[in-house]
This record gives structure tokens, sequence and C-alpha cells, in this order.
């Protein structure tokens, strides 16, 4: 006989959605200072972490990448906003960051939405493929300049 529990059948309250109105909602009340819109953002932050697994099980992206991947590809996307500095601004993209997770986690969007901020693989790699030009860009440079311009460190 199968027990039923407060998650469902077998269930835990990480792979398992509860019935239960979202909790832990950013109020629309603005910050007052960078501190707070800080704290917002890292709110935003660990709670997306948290359901990361979840997400990934119900968009069936497990194939494609794992939990840790996911929450490192997803703060690369918080570091791209690091630089800003108006609590307003923040303010605004976190409420769209929620919006998002949420949507996320109700099956609102689509999987390959998901993909730009799960499982992108953009980072600059500039030693993938072949460039016609490569010769003519390093033409006359140290090895170490050629890799310093390639983005690698020095050869200890």
């Amino acid at each position: 006989m199968l027990a039923y529990g407060k998650y469902g059948v077998g269930g835990n309250n990480i792979t398992i959605r509860g019935g239960d109105i979202p909790e832990g909602l950013p109020t629309t009340k603005r910050s007052k200072n960078l501190v707070e819109a800080s704290q917002k953002t890292l709110r935003l932050f660990r709670k997306s972490c948290r359901l990361m697994p979840f997400i990934l099980r119900i968009h069936d992206l497990q194939p494609k990448v794992t939990s840790v991947q996911a929450q490192l590809n997803l703060a690369e996307c918080f570091r791209e906003h690091s630089h800003l500095r108006d609590p307003s601004i923040i303010d605004d993209l976190v409420f769209r960051g929620y919006e998002k997770l949420i949507e996320a986690e109700q099956l609102f969007t689509f999987p390959t939405y998901l993909h730009q901020f799960i499982c992108q693989d953009n980072k600059l790699h500039s030693d993938k493929g072949y460039s016609y030009l490569e010769e003519k860009k390093y033409k006359g440079k140290s090895k170490f300049l050629k890799n310093f311009y390639k983005g690698k460190g020095p050869a200890y």
C-alpha cells in the first residue's frame, strides 16, 4: 500500500511541487539602497538554486545539464548584471527573475526558453574552431602574446 504524505505518493519537497501558493514572493516595495537590492538578489538566487533540481526534472533537462552546472550557468546570468548600482533597476530585474522562476516552476514556459539561462554554453571559447585569420592576426607575435590574446594563462 502506498503512503500518502504531505508531498504526495513517495515524493519529497525537492522533486515534487506543492499545491500551495508560491511562498516567499518579494514585495513590490522598492529598495531604499543598494544593500536592500543586493539582499533581494541573493534571495532570488538562493530560491532559484533550491528549485533547480525540480525545474530540470519537470522540463526534462536532466540529460542535457546537471543541477550543479545549471546553477553555475544561472550564477553567470546573475554576474552579467553585477555592474548595476541603481536599486530601482536591480528591483525590476529581481521582479522579472521571480516571474521567470514562477513560470518555470508552474510549467508556463517551454524548455527551449530555459536553455538560455540553464543550459547556456555561450562562454568565449576562442580556442574552438578554426579562424582563417589567425595567421594574420598573430603574425609576428610571441607565443606568450598569442596565448594572452586567446585568454590562456602562462604555461608553468
